[in-house]
């Protein structure tokens, strides 16, 4: 996921604020769970630009925060494939070199 930074409404009452029409109109886009930049842009068909003027001014009037979530990273298919051969691989080199180990000991007992 590329957008990692998210849009909040705060608590704040909207209607203690004056709000231009467009920043009501992204303020009003906002969902509960929150939204990325690009995404509030696509949703309004603002652009990206103006939703980042908006969003500043309408953080000014404490009406939204910004939550970052930490990237993360996944396998891809190609990827999950090699990390279990890589693990059957492990598993195999451990087996043979207990068995080695138990063969060594015999041969000394």
């Amino acid at each position: 996921e590329k957008d990692y930074v998210s849009f909040f409404r705060s608590k704040r009452d909207p209607e203690k604020e004056t709000l231009s029409l467009a920043e009501r109109k992204v303020y009003n886009a906002i969902p509960e769970c929150g939204i990325s930049a690009r995404k509030l842009s696509e949703k309004t068909g603002v652009s990206l630009r103006r939703i980042y003027v908006h969003l500043r001014r309408l953080k000014g009037k404490k009406l939204v925060f910004v939550r970052r979530t930490p990237k993360t990273y996944r396998l891809t298919a190609k990827g999950l494939k090699l990390a279990s051969l890589l693990r059957e691989l492990q598993e195999l080199v451990e087996e043979i070199w207990k068995s080695s180990e138990q063969l060594d000991n015999s041969e000394h007992a």
